[in-house]
């Protein structure tokens, strides 16, 4: 139960995380001349920090199976951000972006949850 429990933690983390920091960068492009362009980007490194921290976070606070922690959780945000862009605006869906964002969650996630054992020692 202590497993799951950390794993949904990370991935409150995750989703908060990427909140502040999409709302944080949405008005740096609203305020600034920067290029609405930049979005695209600028959400594909949102996907990277926040299943990051997640992974971290979780992988920190129980200080073993990093690399499976964060992996569950950058599928656990995935999911999420999948069925939420599917329920949103489907037309947004396409074969390569989701193939690019599910490696960028899992490879980010792992890599926090990696990273989280380490610090935990």
């Amino acid at each position: 139960m202590r497993r799951i429990a950390g794993e949904i933690r990370g991935f409150l983390v995750a989703v908060l995380s990427a909140l502040i920091l999409g709302s944080v960068l949405a008005l740096v492009v609203y305020w600034s001349p920067l290029k609405e362009t930049l979005l695209d980007p600028l959400a594909d490194f949102t996907l990277m920090i926040s299943v990051f921290v997640g992974g971290w976070y979780a992988a920190f606070h129980t200080g073993n199976r990093g690399l499976v922690r964060g992996v569950i959780i950058g599928l656990m945000f995935f999911t999420l951000m999948f069925l939420i862009t599917l329920a949103v605006n489907p037309a947004l869906v396409s074969l390569g972006s989701v193939i690019k964002d599910l490696l960028f969650a899992v490879a980010c996630g792992g890599l926090g949850g990696i990273l989280g054992v380490g610090m935990a020692s």
